[in-house]
């Protein structure tokens, strides 16, 4: 490994709420890295417990350049981070939840070698595992999000984006700082914090921004661990419907919109249905056909197709009169 001083600087932004039981853990996790070039900037969310108070002592500690703000009001994360991105001296940023870590020794080291040697790349998405904090359960990147990246179908990936709650973390992740300036760091009128950004994203990659061949990477080496517990926002389905919602107001075209609020309703309705909150599902349904007729159609044909079908498809190929 290089020194310092020859090597680019790494910032790493964290917005922290309430996680005293992790925020140890999460900064200790940067302080175990090969890398000698970091800063560690880190905004307190206005916290009513003691994760200020310890952020404060790893300051202190820490054999990184590390500053600690706190905010007087909570004022959510896309405003925290944006407002780390305007200070960061790093030409490369990489955020971290203050309830997961990463994992591994060499995750900047390997990511910063990408970089170098591959100046087309602008973000770079680790892989990484969900865990319980004692035991790996499952890779936290979604499958389906991650081959249309490694495969450049960032159209594909995009329009999923818009229509689905995408399992494509930022944890761990890396961006060049000036890319994240050109595309405008986070929607702060949003809740939907990376999901947005990711949107902004795979738009600027689209449209050639600057005239440049943007591209991003996915990265299989695990990177990060992504903790589960029962604050997980991802857990409240009916907050996660707030958030397609908003996103769909925001950033589909006006002529789409209803069809894919559509099929979101359609299942959500499903799920309602399945976990025995029949009224609730009832009227998800409902509400799909009165706004989309033609989107709770497909979704019911999708579903005779896969029960009814699938051996009739396999018997005979897959025929037209099926599709």
């Amino acid at each position: 490994m290089k020194n310092a001083e020859n090597l680019p600087l790494v910032t790493v932004a964290i917005s922290a709420y309430n996680h005293e039981d992790f925020i140890k853990e999460c900064i200790e996790s940067i302080w175990e890295q090969d890398y000698p070039n970091i800063e560690i900037l880190v905004i307190d969310d206005n916290s009513k417990d003691n994760t200020y108070q310890i952020l404060k002592e790893l300051e202190k500690k820490s054999p990184y350049k590390m500053e600690v703000f706190r905010n007087e009001e909570n004022k959510g994360i896309s405003k925290n981070l944006n407002r780390l991105i305007k200070i960061a001296k790093g030409e490369f940023i990489s955020f971290m939840s203050s309830d997961d870590k990463y994992y591994g020794k060499k995750v900047f080291s390997s990511c910063i070698e990408i970089f170098l040697e591959n100046p087309e790349v602008q973000v770079i998405y680790n892989e990484g595992y969900t865990w319980d904090g004692k035991n790996f359960l499952k890779k936290a990147q979604g499958s389906l999000e991650i081959s249309y990246i490694k495969n450049h179908q960032y159209e594909k990936l995009l329009e999923h984006m818009l229509s689905n709650v995408p399992h494509l973390l930022i944890q761990g992740s890396f961006f060049r700082k000036k890319f994240l300036e050109e595309i405008g760091g986070f929607d702060e009128t949003l809740r939907a914090d990376d999901w947005v950004l990711n949107i902004r994203v795979f738009k600027a990659i689209i449209s050639n921004i600057s005239n440049k061949n943007y591209k991003a990477l996915y990265n299989e080496n695990i990177g990060f661990l992504y903790r589960q517990h029962e604050s997980n926002t991802i857990r409240n389905r009916d907050y996660l419907l707030k958030l397609v919602e908003e996103v769909i107001d925001s950033y589909v075209s006006e002529n789409k919109r209803n069809c894919l609020k559509g099929r979101v309703y359609w299942r959500y309705g499903l799920y309602n249905i399945k976990t025995k909150k029949l009224k609730k599902g009832i009227i998800y349904l409902i509400k799909t056909m009165s706004i989309c007729p033609t989107e709770g159609f497909k979704e019911t044909y999708k579903k005779i197709k896969e029960r009814f079908f699938s051996q009739l498809e396999n018997k005979f190929g897959n025929d037209e009169k099926f599709s």
